[in-house]
């Protein structure tokens, strides 16, 4: 199991971390009043619109609404996802990461996992230099040559050389005095059946493998002698650092080439990804050779909402495409823009673009599949479009994959459309063929009792602006029940806001927005707090939150009186309803 970490310590690490330590050590900072200023590191601006906070530990900008507490700025920033940014912070505070529901029986603590981490370093380091001193007439150069790869490329990637022999690494590990037992959790050493270790890798390229920190994890290595009887490819195994379904190789030097990422192409190979960025792809990413993952997903699209599958055009490379797409299909987002591209049959991207160029190599980019279009090709190829029955067959076909999706989802919506044009079957015939009967029930209609007025909106955002900047306020209110269907928007902003800090009115901004999940909702509440108030006395804030109150109160029970006026009208009111509605209807006379 890997665990998850307990919210306590994420909330001890939020609190102990300081915002603008960890902010100025990659953006450079300027004191400006209260706040600190900058351009905003996650779009393009002359004028620093970027401002963080010291006291609420928060961060936020006016011109592209980026903001947050310390850990979504690593998140953001250094493209981290939850964990990671979590365990970078607890780092930095000398904290150990704990993790619920983790068995240990075969996970090394920190201490462990940082000496094995500073192995696969050394190795890198020793691979890369003996790669730089081979002789230039060496058969590694010549293929280096070959493949036209630059210095730059070779450095920037930390490309690297193992020779022949059976222990040059493990021999230069131990001349490091690194023990036997942390030797063998780097992958570098195998054991043959009578108890020998020697080097996995041996007269290999090899490509250093690191997560989006820039750790080396694992290796791949390729062979160069054409004569020989060995893999073609072989990577690390599983180590305790290393899980080749969750690794993309070239990710971290994706990310540090650019903070903008607009897309992300995704390949199969090392020499896949070094050749693009040779000819100037830099978001180029490979699947360590496997299929592709849920992990993999997750971690693509947590980075860039535009990715491109590319596949060689030969039928393995059809069914990657396809695996890829089953993979993707329960967990894709609306905001999601997966493509598929294919190589003409025996090229790949390594020999196309050495072939071709760059911009041969986009135009085909340009060319890639939407996942409507590859879904419904692929499923045609797979029947004779000409026949009477075919239009039925596709259906049963796309039936089971579009089933996966909510009916309401906008992918889901796009399929039937696309489906019903090719099939000439109308939307409504075919959402009764994919809707389960017990998913039909009819639902009762809501009417709209209310029409929520600007003045409303303004004073609901106002109070949530007040509550932020002063929590105290939360204890003059009633318990947020009295406040309950009042019909002004942000009125469940303002109940969550209120029951929080009424249970502890001195809880932080900053662990405040690491708890809320909404988008939106975060977004607007992040640019609140990091905005001073007009009013600066408190006397006159806590009257006019008080009157505040009191209006939503009164449109809740108007809100009410409504409702239970419209169910006398229909079918009666019985019983408590009658008595609450004659009380209701007192008050209002």
């Amino acid at each position: 199991m890997s665990g998850f970490i307990p919210r306590e310590f994420i909330d001890r690490v939020i609190d102990q971390s300081t915002i603008i330590e960890i902010i100025s050590a990659r953006v450079p900072l300027k004191k400006k009043g209260a706040n600190y200023m900058a351009c905003c590191p996650f779009h393009s601006e002359k004028t620093p619109s970027f401002s963080v906070n010291e006291s609420k530990q928060l961060y936020y900008c006016f011109g592209c609404g980026a903001g947050g507490n310390v850990v979504r700025f690593l998140r953001d920033y250094d493209h981290l996802e939850f964990s990671e940014a979590i365990e970078v912070l607890a780092e930095h505070l000398g904290l150990q990461v704990p993790h619920i529901g983790k068995s240990y029986a075969n996970q090394p603590n920190r201490r462990v996992r940082a000496d094995i981490y500073a192995l696969l370093q050394q190795a890198a380091d020793q691979y890369h230099q003996l790669l730089l001193k081979q002789p230039r007439d060496s058969e590694i150069i010549a293929y280096i040559k070959q493949r036209g790869l630059s210095a730059t490329i070779i450095d920037t990637f930390q490309i690297g050389y193992a020779p022949p022999g059976w222990d040059f690494i493990k021999n230069y590990l131990h001349q490091q005095h690194a023990d036997a037992d942390s030797i063998a959790q780097t992958g570098l050493v195998s054991q043959n059946d009578r108890g020998h270790d020697y080097d996995r890798f041996r007269d290999r390229l090899l490509f250093p493998i690191r997560d989006k920190r820039g750790r080396v994890i694992g290796f791949g290595g390729r062979i160069i002698r054409t004569d020989s009887d060995a893999a073609k490819y072989i990577n690390s195994p599983e180590t305790p650092v290393f899980q080749k379904g969750r690794e993309l190789y070239g990710l971290y030097e994706l990310l540090q080439s650019t903070r903008q990422i607009e897309k992300i192409l995704v390949v199969e190979g090392y020499m896949d990804v070094v050749s693009l960025a040779q000819q100037g792809i830099t978001y180029a990413t490979a699947t360590l050779g496997t299929a592709t993952t849920e992990e993999h997903i997750k971690r693509l699209f947590q980075t860039c909402h535009q990715i491109i599958f590319c596949f060689d055009g030969d039928n393995a490379g059809k069914k990657a495409a396809w695996k890829a797409l089953e993979t993707l299909l329960p967990l894709i987002q609306a905001s999601w823009q997966p493509r598929f591209m294919f190589l003409q049959q025996g090229e790949d991207p390594d020999s196309f673009i050495r072939t071709h160029g760059k911009d041969a190599f986009e135009n085909e980019m340009a060319q890639a599949q939407t996942l409507i279009d590859f879904f419904f090709s692929h499923l045609a190829s797979q029947i004779d479009m000409r026949k009477s029955d075919a239009n039925h067959l596709l259906i049963d076909l796309a039936k089971p994959y579009m089933q996966k999706l909510p009916p309401d989802s906008s992918l889901g919506v796009s399929l039937r459309k696309q489906l019903s044009r090719i099939t000439a079957i109308s939307s409504d015939e075919l959402n009764k063929l994919f809707t389960p009967d017990t998913a039909r029930a009819q639902t009762r209609k809501v009417y709209p009792l209310y029409q929520t007025s600007t003045r409303m909106r303004t004073s609901a955002w106002k109070a949530i602006a007040y509550l932020l900047h002063y929590p105290q306020l939360a204890l003059i209110a009633k318990n947020s029940e009295y406040y309950l269907d009042t019909p002004i928007d942000g009125i469940n902003v303002f109940i969550r806001l209120l029951d929080l800090f009424q249970l502890n009115p001195k809880f932080s901004p900053a662990r405040l927005v690491s708890l809320w999940k909404e988008p939106q909702e975060r977004q607007k509440i992040e640019e609140i707090v990091l905005t001073p108030l007009l009013i600066t006395d408190f006397q006159a804030i806590k009257k006019e939150f008080s009157s505040m109150l009191n209006l939503f109160y009164t449109q809740q029970q108007n809100q009410r009186f409504q409702y239970l006026q419209m169910i006398m009208d229909t079918s009666g009111l019985r019983g408590q309803e009658q008595k609450e509605y004659v009380k209701l209807l007192q008050r209002k006379s």
